[in-house]
């Protein structure tokens, strides 16, 4: 499936009528489930065993957004092999972990400190399960705060993955900043969006226009024309490549 260019004027294909009814952006019978499995390589039927804690929030399970880039990665690897790949918001990992699969360099799995125990949990169960896979490449865990410097000297990354990002107005800011300061020339960026509360689309739309000044920005199709609706839940996948690049400071 390829990526076609996201224009600003595109915008109001993502953007749910008042009268629809406004949906999580997860199954609930799926995330109360304390382990799930999910395919990640189609290819050799390969699937990864991650942990869920509903008690931990949000960051606790799998939301769509982090099925949208599983599926997406498993249908361009390319995006991954051979680079440092780093993880915002991972929550339980699962996405950095299904990017494994396809030859990273390395990963990066960074959340808030309070989510990175079920995180670690995952990561280790994923060397023990597959050390075919993770022993290939380094794979740390470390907390990282939006806004605040990367947690590693590794950046800038070749691949950056963001699952529902968009969620808390009040940090669209540092999680801008972040991704300038984690990317260079060339950096992409995998981003799944959902698509919530009509109210909130135009805070949501100020974000994309601001990143589309840094960014190249394309949109996940299954037709080259209109983008993916993954599970018809309004959740979206963007393909970012950052245009041009300068450290923090010297601009």
């Amino acid at each position: 499936m390829p990526f076609v260019a996201w224009t600003p004027a595109t915008w109001a294909m993502f953007v749910p009528t008042k009268a629809t009814t406004p949906t999580l952006g997860v199954n609930y019978l799926q995330a109360s489930q304390k382990q799930i499995e999910i395919s990640v390589d189609s290819s050799n039927n390969a699937r990864l065993t991650i942990a869920q804690d509903m008690s931990l929030g949000v960051g606790g399970v799998l939301w769509n957004c982090g099925r949208a880039i599983v599926q997406a990665l498993s249908r361009h690897p390319e995006l991954v092999r051979g680079h440092d790949v780093l993880e915002m918001g991972c929550g339980t990992g699962a996405a950095s972990l299904a990017a494994g699969y396809y030859g990273p360099r390395s990963l990066l799995l960074t959340d808030l400190c309070v989510v990175l125990p079920l995180t670690h949990i995952n990561a280790q169960r994923a060397l023990q399960d597959h050390p075919d896979v993770f022993s290939a490449m380094d794979v740390a865990v470390r907390e990282f705060k939006w806004g605040t410097w990367p947690p590693s000297p590794k950046h800038p990354f070749g691949l950056v993955l963001c699952s529902d990002c968009l969620y808390e107005p009040s940090v669209f800011g540092d999680f801008v900043q972040s991704l300038i300061d984690v990317t260079a020339t060339g950096s992409r960026v995998l981003l799944a969006y959902k698509q919530r509360i009509p109210e909130y689309e135009v805070r949501e739309e100020q974000v994309f226009l601001g990143l589309s000044k840094l960014f190249t920005v394309q949109l996940y199709s299954a037709d080259a024309i209109t983008g993916l609706n993954f599970d018809n839940d309004n959740v979206f996948v963007f393909l970012l490549t950052r245009r041009s690049w300068a450290p923090r400071g010297t601009t």
